[in-house]
């Protein structure tokens, strides 16, 4: 291949480098009315009173909104396919506040400063509630956080609001008890994920405008601009054909962008003043009041013969959606789906669970989408079983681990299959990713541990992990490509370029298919006017789906193409050869470049223009083996990661270098998720941790080494034999991490973040359990 598989430059690179304008915010108009939000200062309140007099009379306010002023209409934030899997529990605005930082009004006026006096201008009486801020005492707890009428699931999904049910699941695999009774060996523990934040480097921002045809016009930051548009309408009531979202390049989303986080405000300022504005979230309001990863308990249960057949799972989680259920189902069950097929050879499986609401900030989509929890709890858990039967972890997992050819039931059942039919497992390299890791991370020297000096030991741990490529049946991407004079292409997409290089993806697949060179196809992305529908950045759709798309449309293309050179050299179209820069045929030639001129300007005019969209039947997973090492001081519990091995099956990498990215950056989230971002509440529902200040996640100072590797691998149903890429490297270090902690110290940490005091405190337990046992 020519040019998939190569490692061409991202397409906007340079420019975004070069500080050109690019981003929502740069867009704005310059007149723009700025919008703050007044937010509230308790966990749980209902608003008694709300005097907005003084703020509208200050000079410079254009515009005062309360609930009162609003549609009263429920929906979801969740930028997710329609029907939504997550309940409309939200209004614009309402008289109960839900979390501290929750929206009480809106203001926007001719200057930043001029709000900012109007938030504090507004007088509010609240009759303060009991919060609920353990999600382990929410269910059926005395106080319900949505006691309101209006709200409503979009189809059945658990959601029991009055027991602070955002939604609830069950499925078994054969008889999960009685196989657990005929265990040799059973484990049965306990694991805790935290609210872990995105933190993007652009914040949520949006600005809208009415346009010349009376349209209203947003530029958001955004990964999902056309269920952007879908929800402004149907919450608004204003006709989807009346707005135009755009999405521009965006600095970072990780699923903190896959959802309405200020649109509704800059639309409903724009349309009732007739004027621009714009919102800008503060450092702050992204963290106090957007979204984070769901915390999660998660209970586990494996049953194994003494010969290491793992023959049962049983895993039940409780996760927390915090004050609105965005997300709260999809993420619950994708804990499951994207991590127990990995041993997809026991007898039983049983997995349940509820999502609970609490008076903590919503929860919401984030890299990973709840694999990187259950992950952290069974592959932990796993290395736990093998501690008990004395077995190498490595054997236990190429002993039960799926393999290529192989299936499971849970991809029927959980929905990753083909109407009811189990996926086959057409592409899976996981067993060389668990070989090459060993090499790469030399673990046979290490493993578990290896004394260097004093108090210090080198040790390693590893986990693998699976993901998805897009939901089947549910996600489609579309792809238009049209031919211009002088023998270029425009390749417009409904694709969301996040910052993730998917534009520099799909043009490199158009490129490939069509016989010509990257720059030769200019992209245009997310313009919900101008482009085709695409679902949006999420659920590692991309590559799969929209390059699936791409892909479609350039063969089309091709086929025009030669249909119309044929016509021009007059012969059939079996004897026409193109090697990308020239037909031939019968002693006959035609210049690309000359017949795109001729279709425009000479003969046979007409507008070359080829449309293909794809729907997934399944979700291919990428997989990939992680192993860690570390060094680890056993008097204080510090601890520094030399080293990083990711070894990946995406496929084919269409473009190594920004696959190589999208897997390394996906290692340091799930490193900072590990090891550094810790979660902190006051005893009144107040975040403590809502800055970078007090909210620490790795730099390169914490990281020393990244090594990543790419399988040799060929999914036939993809682009090229392409496969996701985007989420897979965050399932695995919580869990490698904790092993490999486990094997320096004998220490198990079952509560994320692993911290040095944690290990210490453990290391301390340890020691006085040797003494009383000599005592005794």
């Amino acid at each position: 291949m020519r040019i998939v598989k190569h490692k061409t430059p991202s397409i906007d690179g340079k420019g975004i480098m070069m500080g050109r304008p690019a981003y929502s915010d740069d867009l704005a108009d310059p007149n723009a009315l700025i919008i703050k939000i007044l937010r509230s200062p308790h966990a749980f309140a209902k608003i008694k009173s709300i005097d907005t007099t003084q703020a509208k009379e200050l000079n410079g306010v254009e515009i005062v909104l309360t609930y009162q002023d609003v549609p009263k209409r429920s929906f979801t934030r969740a930028g997710q396919g329609y029907p939504e899997p997550s309940p409309h529990d939200k209004f614009v605005l309402d008289e109960y506040v839900r979390y501290v930082g929750d929206e009480v009004a809106c203001v926007a006026a001719i200057s930043e400063k001029i709000a900012v006096q109007a938030l504090n201008l507004i007088k509010v009486e609240y009759e303060v509630l009991e919060p609920v801020l353990d999600f382990e005492k929410a269910y059926e707890n005395q106080s319900v956080i949505h006691p309101e009428e209006g709200i409503l699931e979009m189809f059945p999904i658990g959601f029991l609001p009055k027991k602070n049910v955002a939604a609830s699941y069950e499925m078994n695999v054969g008889n999960v008890d009685d196989v657990l009774k005929s265990c040799d060996v059973v484990i049965e523990e306990s694991f805790y994920t935290q609210a872990q934040a995105h933190a993007m480097m652009e914040p949520h921002t949006v600005n809208a405008r009415i346009d010349f045809q009376n349209r209203l016009v947003l530029y958001t930051s955004t990964q999902t601009p056309f269920h952007v548009r879908r929800i402004l309408s149907q919450t608004l009531d204003v006709p989807l054909s009346r707005i135009r979202v755009i999405k521009p390049r965006v600095g970072g989303g990780f699923g903190g962008k896959q959802a309405l986080h200020g649109e509704m405000f800059a639309a409903l300022v724009t349309l009732k003043t007739g004027k621009p504005s714009k919102i800008n979230y503060t450092r702050s309001e992204v963290f106090e009041s957007s979204y984070t990863r769901h915390p999660m308990r998660i209970d586990v249960k494996l049953g194994a013969d003494k010969d290491g057949t793992l023959k049962a799972i049983d895993c039940y989680i409780l996760s927390d959606t915090g004050a609105y259920g965005e997300h709260a189902l999809t993420v619950f069950m994708v804990a499951g789906s994207k991590v127990l097929p990995l041993y997809n050879k026991v007898d039983a499986v049983r997995f349940a669970g509820q999502v609970v609401y609490t008076n903590h900030v919503s929860a919401g989509a984030f890299r990973g989408y709840g694999a990187i929890q259950g992950n952290f709890a069974i592959e932990s858990a796993v290395d736990m079983l093998c501690a008990k039967l004395d077995m190498d972890p490595i054997l236990f997992r190429q002993k039960n681990m799926i393999l290529e050819g192989e299936t499971s039931p849970i991809f029927a059942i959980m929905g990753e299959g083909t109407e009811g039919t189990a996926m086959n497992m057409e592409s899976c390299k996981l067993d060389f990713c668990v070989k090459r890791g060993l090499e790469l991370s030399h673990w046979k020297d290490i493993y578990p541990r290896k004394e260097i000096k004093d108090s210090k030991v080198k040790a390693v741990g590893m986990a693998i992990a699976m993901q998805g490529s897009g939901i089947p049946y549910i996600d489609m991407g579309a792809a238009t490509i049209k031919l211009n004079d002088d023998g270029f292409y425009n390749l417009m997409v409904g694709a969301t370029d996040i910052g993730q290089g998917s534009d520099t993806i799909l043009a490199q697949i158009a490129a490939e298919e069509l016989m010509t060179t990257v720059d030769k196809v200019i992209v245009y992305s997310s313009d919900s006017d101008l482009t085709p529908f695409d679902t949006g950045a999420y659920a590692s759709s991309t590559t799969y789906v929209s390059g699936n798309a791409v892909l479609n449309a350039a063969k089309i293309m091709k086929n025009m193409l030669l249909e119309e050179a044929a016509n021009a050299l007059k012969v059939e179209l079996k004897y026409v050869e193109f090697d990308g820069f020239t037909f031939k045929a019968k002693d006959q030639e035609i210049s690309f470049r000359d017949l795109a001129n001729r279709l425009y300007y000479n003969e046979d005019q007409k507008q070359l223009t080829a449309t293909g969209s794809y729907v997934g039947t399944k979700s291919p997973p990428p997989f990939m083996a992680g192993f860690i090492t570390i060094e680890l001081d056993k008097e204080t519990g510090e601890y520094d990661i030399l080293d990083y091995v990711s070894v990946v099956d995406c496929g084919t990498p269409i473009n190594p270098k920004l696959a190589q990215g999208q897997v390394e950056g996906g290692i340091v989230q799930g490193i900072g998720m590990a090891a550094y971002e810790d979660v902190q509440y006051s005893s009144k529902g107040s975040l403590l941790s809502n800055g970078f200040l007090n909210y620490h996640i790795p730099t390169t100072k914490n990281i020393h080494k990244l090594t990543t590797e790419f399988a040799e691998s060929y999914e036939e149903s993809g682009p090229f034999g392409a496969k996701s890429v985007g989420e897979i490297g965050i399932d695995t270090p919580p869990a490698a991490l904790a092993n490999a902690v486990y094997n320096a110290t004998g220490v198990r940490i079952k509560t994320l973040p692993i911290t040095p005091q944690k290990i210490y405190e453990g290391i301390q337990k340890l020691k006085q359990k040797e003494i009383s046992n000599e005592a005794k």
